[in-house]
């Protein structure tokens, strides 16, 4: 099966950095993804137009590059780089989804560290986990999902941060999406 060469080079964004190959490079990925989904779709989920207006240009993927990142919506892409890994900011159009992606990292760890963020809430927001399910995904295998909403009572939208795990490699690191999005508080 032949690759495009827009595939192929959406995917070396996501090769883990050079200085990653020791039995810690999974936990430092996801720690690294982790700190990434909080600086970005977690703290602007209300005010993604400003998160978009954060990104440097520079690193601003080409569209056909960030098409898989975006699952089939117009929408910006910009590569996100840390000592520990390599990631994909995405941000469909419009002002209610953000999500970032991880090609490698441990699941475990990162799904540990999802929750410890994810799981207290600021006053007077309410935290609660709303499902934490797994399913067989076409030529992925099973993929777990976790989501927690927060959710202010009598609020017209509630907060929903989501983390799909794909499933690991023998050495414990697979495929993360960290997204957040604003749903009507109707949605339940």
């Amino acid at each position: 099966m032949t690759r495009s060469p827009a595939v192929l080079f959406a995917v070396s964004l996501l090769l883990p950095a050079p200085a990653l190959a020791g039995p810690d490079a999974g936990e430092a990925e996801a720690d690294a993804f982790t700190r990434a989904y909080a600086d970005s779709c977690l703290s602007e989920v209300s005010d993604l137009e400003a998160l978009r207006a954060e990104q440097d240009e520079d690193d601003l993927l080409r569209p056909e590059v960030a098409a898989p990142f975006l699952g089939g919506q117009e929408g910006d892409a910009w590569r996100l780089e840390s000592e520990a890994g390599r990631f994909v900011l995405a941000l469909p159009d419009g002002d209610t989804f953000c999500a970032v992606h991880a090609r490698r990292a441990d699941v475990e760890h990162a799904h540990e560290a999802f929750v410890r963020l994810i799981s207290e809430a600021p006053d007077p927001i309410e935290a609660r986990e709303v499902s934490d399910d797994t399913r067989e995904v076409p030529g992925r295998g099973p993929t777990r999902t976790v989501s927690w909403e927060w959710a202010v009572p009598e609020a017209p939208l509630k907060q929903l941060f989501t983390l799909s795990l794909a499933p690991a490699d023998d050495d414990g690191r697979g495929q993360l999406m960290g997204s957040a999005a604003l749903v009507s508080a109707d949605d339940d």
